[in-house]
């Protein structure tokens, strides 16, 4: 059988927020607990400028499940560099 996810409310999620990490809608169920977030994030992209590398600060779309593990946009892809930790 699966285990069920202990699902938290969004002032668990707000305080448990990184500060790369922005949330911009969350998603809940029945008992108002927090099912999925979308959101950004800030991160470093190297980039090439007239030969000269340097390093750029862009913002990606992710998505948090309830459990707070982070998927790349709208893609299963996920990046664990990301998860939101709820300790």
């Amino acid at each position: 059988m699966a285990e069920t996810i202990p699902l938290r409310r969004t002032p668990d999620w707000e305080k448990a927020r990184p500060d790369w990490a922005v949330f911009e809608h969350f998603f809940y169920n029945s008992n108002q607990e927090v099912t999925k977030v979308k959101g950004k994030i800030t991160v470093p992209v190297r980039t090439c400028v007239a030969g000269r590398r340097s390093i750029t600060v862009c913002t990606r779309d992710v998505r948090w499940n309830g459990e707070g593990q982070c998927f790349v946009g709208t893609h299963n892809v996920r990046n664990r560099k990301y998860d939101i930790r709820f300790d």
